[in-house]
């Protein structure tokens, strides 16, 4: 059974990742990234929720992954939402804001 609320970190364009607990319903996933959701899976641990049609309605550019063999380079437009993943339904993602800073930053 779905948790009603998970602990997720999120970012927004130009700002830092933030820890955030969010209602675990589609309304609420849609609101927060502002309009149709899109799942894109990392890997079995964790996706990346985002809106579906983020460059195409010109929202700021808020992150890439360059280099992946598999997808090639990846990139979100408008506010998105790290999740973890559990059997077939978000879950809390197992990694810190804080420490999504420090990585991002090459703090580590």
């Amino acid at each position: 059974m779905a948790k009603k609320y998970i602990n997720v970190v999120t970012k927004h364009p130009g700002e830092d990742f933030c820890d955030t607990r969010i209602e675990n319903s589609l309304e609420a996933l849609q609101d927060f990234v502002g309009g149709y959701i899109e799942t894109v899976t990392i890997n079995n641990d964790f996706v990346i929720i985002c809106n579906e049609e983020g460059r195409l309605q010109d929202l700021d550019h808020c992150i890439s992954f360059h280099g992946d063999l598999i997808r090639g380079d990846l990139s979100f437009y408008g506010p998105i939402i790290f999740a973890g993943i559990s059997r077939d339904e978000f879950d809390d993602f197992f990694v810190t804001a804080a420490d999504m800073n420090r990585i991002w930053k090459g703090a580590y």
